[in-house]
């Protein structure tokens, strides 16, 4: 997405929040405390969809800032219209919400020195890569 997409991606793995969930629960230094889960450095949204579309095996194709706009005025509005769509027997473009194109240039950083309080070790992002690839293969698979 060029620059559009260089905003700040901060993932965290749904087992990683679960795991964070039951230590804050049961950890005595974590009572009152409030922490935002980020694992380790924040990559880019650019990156991160790079790395998942190889992950998958899918092809990457880059998406031109004109191209990433025009599909966001155009997609996003369109989207709207699918019952109708639906009705009609068409399905309605998958669009990038305003929103979420403007969180993909997002800068943000998050302080998370009190993090190992609740989750001492993250899980290994190439690792959970492929568990999502894998996760959104049997996806498809049962929508078929």
């Amino acid at each position: 997405m060029g620059r559009a997409g260089e905003g700040a991606c901060a993932l965290v793995h749904v087992d990683d929040v679960a795991d964070a969930a039951v230590s804050a629960l049961t950890v005595p230094e974590a009572v009152g405390r409030a922490v935002t889960l980020v694992a380790g450095p924040a990559t880019s949204w650019n990156a991160y969809l790079v790395d998942l579309a190889s992950a998958m095996g899918a092809p990457i194709r880059p998406l031109s800032p004109f191209r990433f706009g025009l599909e966001r005025a155009l997609a996003y509005p369109i989207a709207g219209l699918s019952p109708i769509m639906r009705r009609f027997g068409m399905e309605p473009p998958e669009a990038v919400t305003p929103g979420l194109a403007r969180l993909f240039g997002v800068d943000m950083r998050f302080e998370t020195s009190a993090v190992g309080i609740l989750l001492p070790a993250w899980r290994d992002y190439s690792a959970s890569l492929r568990e999502s690839a894998a996760w959104l293969a049997r996806d498809a698979a049962r929508q078929k």
